[in-house]
């Protein structure tokens, strides 16, 4: 996390205790930005400044000369002051620099397989593992749309003032869609609306959910002259996007030509009998398929993954998932 402080929190001497707090913060997991000219004046001038050890000077010095030389356009810090907008008081910044990151799945016990594999092999997972393993983040237990909502709402209680600003979070939902173009359920809908008016972070999957990311080849694996998984493997990928793969259609072609219309024409180029070997997903493969399935993802690779992504609206999609946590450590 980056954050910048205002020029006269460093004029007054009675701020050097929590300003020697926020420092350390600084040292591995966060980082101090220098802004402007008076922000240096200010910094270069304080007792704070005069106070610190020679190592911890020398370590702004650099700082300013980043920000000297770094172009525009980066990453916004948060920035800390007495009065303004959208800025956080000294014991607030604290408070929130200090909490871990909290990343809500609806499954917090089988989501982290899939987040986990896009963390270790992709290169933008580098620094979230660091987090990660100095115990910077942690997944919360979501359990659907209004239980995330819920457990939020419980979060922010807890926090100083009731103030949801200061609740440092990010939230991971599948969009449960059936074919391309499908609207959201009305609870994601409504979820996703709670979010955006708390100014929580969030991503919601182009693909139906977590399992339709898995590598072809991992799904091949699993069973040989499946009549299930040959057919799967014969759609084309935006079909793969949007199949369960736990329970299948669960209906023959002429139930779900007359319940599914929609659902029919998206699958239109096949007929009954490759509809019907779709009837009856990988449920049966594993004891549990819901715990047993994610833990597949362990096998991908890095092209496997980027191979399920290449075709879809936004062939960056996992990358990007990373970029927005990241952005948040």
């Amino acid at each position: 996390m980056i954050y910048s402080i205002s020029p006269e929190i460093f004029k007054n001497a009675d701020h050097i205790k929590m300003l020697d707090k926020i420092w350390l913060l600084s040292e591995e997991r966060h980082r101090f930005h220098i802004y402007d000219d008076e922000s240096i004046e200010a910094v270069m001038e304080s007792q704070w400044y005069e106070g610190l050890r020679k190592t911890d000077r020398q370590t702004i010095f650099k700082l300013i000369e980043e920000t000297l030389q770094s172009s525009k356009g980066k990453q916004r810090p948060i920035l800390i002051a007495t009065q303004g907008q959208d800025y956080l008081t000294l014991e607030e910044a604290f408070y929130y620099l200090t909490q871990p990151l909290l990343i809500y799945l609806e499954n917090s016990l089988n989501d982290p397989f899939f987040l986990d594999s896009l963390i270790s092999k992709l290169p933008a997972g580098a620094i979230l593992t660091y987090h990660k393993n100095q115990n910077w983040v942690s997944y919360e237990m979501g359990g659907g749309a209004n239980n995330i909502q819920n457990a939020i709402l419980g979060k922010i209680k807890s926090v100083p003032g009731n103030n949801a600003k200061l609740l440092r979070s990010f939230v991971l939902l599948d969009s449960d869609r059936e074919f391309l173009g499908a609207d959201l359920k009305n609870d994601k809908a409504k979820l996703i609306a709670f979010l955006e008016e708390n100014g929580i972070e969030f991503h919601v999957l182009e693909k139906r959910e977590m399992e339709n990311y898995m590598p072809d080849e991992i799904i091949e694996s699993i069973a040989i002259n499946d009549s299930f998984i040959d057919t799967y493997l014969q759609l084309n990928e935006l079909q793969k996007d949007y199949i369960d793969l736990e329970k299948g259609f669960q209906m023959n072609s002429n139930t779900l030509e007359r319940k599914k219309p929609n659902v029919y024409s998206f699958y239109r180029n096949l007929n009954a009998e490759q509809i019907e070997m779709l009837r009856y997903g990988l449920e049966n493969h594993f004891n549990n398929f819901k715990s047993d399935f994610p833990k597949l993802f362990y096998k991908s690779t890095h092209d496997g993954l980027l191979r399920r992504t290449k075709n879809q609206n936004d062939p960056n999609e996992l990358e990007n998932i990373l970029n927005k946590i990241t952005s948040l450590l």
